[in-house]
């Protein structure tokens, strides 16, 4: 049965891959387009994660409970279908709400949070019935936060009547964007795209002290160019990189940990970024573009100090290398034009088109560069393969992004956001950095368990408006709540990419996630930055974006530094505080600024420092001897 089960969702995820593709050629009607991606998409998941593997029933119950599901899952994609120009044309509050509109509601509602149970779990199921909860009886709540509450009517007129509510900005982001670039990382990674990363870090760092670590680091960074997907990154680049790591000396434990670390990162390397991107392009109205180069600096920051820690770890250790044998591999020249894809795509993106259409640009090309070698070429069964593949992969994302939209309407119409502002207000008054331990709390918090875009635009609807009100800038603000729901992915006691990484290596989960949150540090201050060093998100002329990148790279080495207690010798504890200090100072002090270069050159007297007194060590040593 379990057979049908993938074949019937195969079949789904394809005719979902058409009509999304048929879309981006002759836009259809969004009330009928955006609620078939939704409840198709819900179709796949319900069909790949069968209720037997979560509840104690009997198969045969199971069966006919998921079908039911997924029966309804169609008659809403029908519906919706059948009544867009009605839904898109009525008058909103004005015109009469039919029964079948709110039998829509709750079935939609039913099968959905259903979704969100088996695909992310009770973490993000529990935030939505809170707010549903909230929503139907917020009047009887306490008076700091009560409301009136919504009726049934307003209930479907907010969240399944419009493109607002279920239908929001998160789900038109999974149909309009996210389902192309899935698309395109599974085209790229079918080609053997991703392996020609892989041997690329290899081969530049592999010969280094920690050689292994950095390629994983390396590697890591540039899967993550083409897949936002922290656990997918770990999974794809670990399988390699994480036996190379334990091979050259590193327990399973730093093993794991460091994969975990470097995937966590892909999420924030530019051009795709990730799901909460383009979300973010989307909320702030600007072209994905400037989202992309904004991250820029941040994510190289983080790379560097993940990149010295690895360093770092191993001049402490003495070398950790790779045997020369695991360093060659294929010949990479005769592969190297895989690379057209994603280079056609990050151009794309940077010439000023759409994200959708670089997408596609990078699809086609990534289709039909692997065809002109013999050595690349795949066959038609292979094509058609990746159709549901894509399908399946841009389902699992869509679930948990439709869930929001949910949230972020109850907040939204019931003024949750506006008590929410006046209590953070009450609480840390105008100080904007008590205020931003709180968020950085609240971030952490619902990143547990949730996926990164999940916690993200929970976080953006709540924190961003009292952030904004504090004197923050929109694109600082919205990066900060995204840097700290990155974190949450390393972050115990649920940490989803250190759980799949300590897997991999056969290591303790809570042990890999400590070391890799510990190793992950530097992400909770790079953010700091973004309050006062608007150049670091690459605004400003050319001379202080500059500045500002060396600021963020030597603040990133200090933070290193300070992590290992190493720097040319072993440090002592007040050495150690005092690069944690100028790390944070660098970051925090407004670049260019006469108190930044007094920092500045403190640094290089603190670093000199470290250098001259091991080379008297060194001879003192040979003195004695």
């Amino acid at each position: 049965m379990l057979a049908y089960r993938k074949y019937a969702a195969m079949a789904l995820a394809t005719v979902y891959i058409v009509i999304a593709f048929a879309n981006f050629v002759t836009p259809f009607n969004p009330m009928g387009v955006i609620p078939f991606h939704v409840y198709m998409t819900l179709a796949v998941v319900l069909l790949l994660k069968p209720l037997e593997r979560y509840l104690p029933v009997s198969p045969r119950v199971a069966m006919v409970i998921d079908a039911a599901l997924v029966v309804a899952c169609l008659w809403l994609c029908a519906h919706y279908l059948l009544d867009a120009y009605r839904l898109q044309t009525r008058m909103q509050y004005v015109d009469d709400v039919y029964p079948r509109d709110v039998a829509a509601l709750w079935l939609g509602l039913v099968v959905l949070l259903e979704g969100v149970r088996r695909q992310v779990g009770w973490p993000l199921l529990s935030v939505v019935l809170a707010f549903l909860a909230y929503g139907l009886f917020g009047q009887h709540l306490p008076s700091l936060v009560s409301f009136p509450g919504f009726s049934l009517d307003e209930l479907a007129e907010i969240l399944s009547m419009q493109t607002v509510g279920i239908f929001d900005t998160p789900a038109q982001v999974g149909l309009d964007i996210i389902v192309f670039f899935v698309a395109f990382g599974a085209v790229f990674t079918m080609t053997g795209g991703g392996k020609v990363f892989m041997d690329i870090a290899i081969r530049l760092v592999g010969n280094m002290n920690a050689g292994a670590a950095k390629s994983a680091i390396l590697g890591s960074a540039l899967f993550g160019t083409v897949s936002g997907s922290a656990v997918a990154n770990v999974t794809t680049v670990g399988v390699l990189t994480i036996p190379l790591m334990m091979r050259s000396g590193m327990n399973a434990d730093q093993a794991g940990a460091t994969e975990a670390v470097g995937s966590t990162g892909g999420q924030l390397m530019p051009p795709i970024m990730g799901t909460s991107a383009f979300v973010m392009a989307q909320i702030l109205g600007v072209p994905y573009a400037e989202i992309a180069l904004a991250g820029l600096i941040p994510a190289l920051g983080y790379y560097f100090a993940v990149f010295m820690n690895a360093d770092l770890i191993a001049r402490k250790q003495g070398g950790m290398k790779m045997g020369v044998g695991e360093i060659a591999g294929d010949p990479l020249l005769p592969r190297l034009h895989l690379l057209a894809g994603p280079i056609v795509l990050a151009a794309a993106l940077f010439l000023g088109y759409s994200a959708k259409l670089a997408a596609v640009a990078g699809i086609v090309v990534a289709l039909l560069v692997p065809m002109l070698r013999s050595n690349t070429r795949f066959s038609l069964r292979k094509f058609l393969k990746i159709i549901p593949e894509s399908g399946v992969q841009a389902a699992e994302i869509a679930v948990s992004c439709t869930a929001v939209g949910i949230v972020m309407a109850v907040a939204i119409q019931s003024s949750l956001v506006l008590r929410f502002l006046g209590f953070l207000t009450l609480i840390g008054g105008d100080h904007l950095y008590l205020s931003l331990i709180m968020i950085i709390i609240g971030c952490l918090i619902m990143g547990m368990g949730m996926p990164t875009v999940a916690a993200y635009i929970i976080g953006a609807v709540l924190f961003i408006p009292a952030m904004t009100g504090l004197g923050m800038e929109p694109l600082s603000a919205h990066y900060f709540i995204f840097y700290f729901c990155v974190l949450s992915m390393v972050t115990p006691p649920v940490a989803l990419a250190s759980y799949a990484a300590a897997g991999m290596a056969g290591g303790s989960i809570m042990k890999t996630g400590g070391i890799a949150f510990v190793y992950a540090l530097v992400m909770f201050v790079i953010p700091f930055g973004f309050i006062n060093n608007s150049a670091i998100l690459w605004q400003g002329t050319a001379l202080e974006i500059i500045i500002a990148a060396a600021g963020m790279l030597v603040a990133c080495l200090f933070w290193a530094v300070f992590l290992q207690g190493w720097l040319f010798r072993m440090l002592n504890l007040i050495e150690r505080g005092a690069f944690a200090a100028l790390s944070f100072a660098i970051i925090i002090v407004p670049t260019s600024s006469v108190y930044w270069w007094g920092l500045v050159g403190a640094s290089a007297i603190l670093a000199g420092w470290c250098f001259v007194s091991a080379g008297r060590g060194r001879k003192a040593i040979q003195v004695s001897q």
